[in-house]
């Protein structure tokens, strides 16, 4: 087995490269990787959880590794998980919404109405005013992202202030304070 990444691997970074600021569900990676099929398989969606993974940690090990991918894992009947960049503020947008709203699951009749939104509808979604402010400098989004960026660099006062900001948030929620 070689120790660089393997073609499920390139194939998740190539979409990252290709689209940088949009989020892939687990199904979709899928359908971009094994296009013969109709279908993907369980084993194909592990293929491809075991490849992002694998991106994941290489990212974090070796900040130079682009990108720098993240997960999600949505709270539905499926639990897919959806995988952005975790240094640009619109893919982590995209993830969040996908995470809340995307209609892309094979079984389609157990989602209220107000769940089935497309990948175009998550867009404009992301656009709108009511999403817009996260993505703003000083947004929910924008920190966390912020905060990623400050580990990947090493920045101790920009992650002391994330941190902060992420323990105001918390406090107003009733949420338990981060160490």
């Amino acid at each position: 087995m070689g120790k660089g990444p393997g073609r499920i691997e390139r194939a998740i970074q190539a979409a990252f490269a290709v689209e940088p600021d949009n989020a892939f569900t687990t199904e979709e990676l899928c359908q971009r990787i094994y296009r013969g099929t109709n279908q993907a398989e369980k084993k194909h969606r592990v293929a491809v959880l075991r490849a992002a993974t694998r991106s994941a940690d290489r990212a974090r090990n070796d900040p130079a590794v682009r990108p720098g991918i993240g997960s999600l894992v949505m709270e539905r009947l499926g639990g897919q998980s959806v995988f952005f960049d975790r240094y640009s503020v619109l893919s982590y947008g995209m993830a969040r919404l996908k995470a809340e709203h995307y209609a892309n699951h094979r079984d389609r009749r157990w989602r209220p109405p107000h769940w089935h939104k497309s990948e175009a509808e998550c867009r404009e979604m992301l656009a709108s005013s009511k999403y817009r402010p996260y993505t703003y400098p000083k947004g929910a989004w924008w920190w966390h992202v912020r905060r990623w960026i400050a580990e990947r660099d090493g920045e101790a006062q920009t992650i002391a202030a994330a941190k902060l900001w992420d323990n105001k948030t918390r406090a107003l929620l009733g949420l338990p304070r981060e160490p």
